[in-house]
């Protein structure tokens, strides 16, 4: 990692972690700036986790990017928009709405319905203002 940085000193570094959390503190300890996480991972618990390593360390806490489960977002099999609302609202609330990046537990695969993507990134917005206005 440190000759990435000295070469891209600017650049956001993030690093995805599969099916666990352990490895996930060791991670932001080497520099990386984003934490990626799966839809196994529990988010209370990866939150406090890199808290405490990055204050133990004395960096900043990487920031973290996941987990909303895209099967709620399937064409066929997704679920309705007031099931995706209330999944968004408590992924925010797990993690809080300030240093996430609102991201699925894994990628798009082409079977998602367009119209519920929308409303879940409209509701990643709306939720996310009303959360941070709120001083949650």
């Amino acid at each position: 990692m440190s000759g990435l940085s000295k070469r891209a000193s600017n650049a956001t570094k993030g690093a995805l972690s599969l099916r666990g959390l352990f490895e996930n503190d060791c991670t932001q300890a080497a520099g990386y700036d984003v934490v990626t996480i799966d839809t196994v991972a529990d988010r209370k618990e990866m939150r406090a986790m890199l808290a405490a390593e990055s204050k133990k360390l004395g960096i900043p806490t990487a920031r973290l990017q996941g987990n909303f489960d895209p099967a709620l977002l399937q064409l066929e099999t997704g679920g309705t928009n007031a099931e995706i609302s209330a999944a968004t609202r408590q992924m925010l609330i797990d993690f809080g709405p300030q240093g996430l990046i609102a991201n699925l537990g894994s990628g798009l695969m082409g079977k998602e319905d367009p119209a519920r993507v929308t409303h879940f990134i409209d509701e990643v917005h709306a939720i996310s203002k009303e959360l941070i206005a709120a001083g949650k």
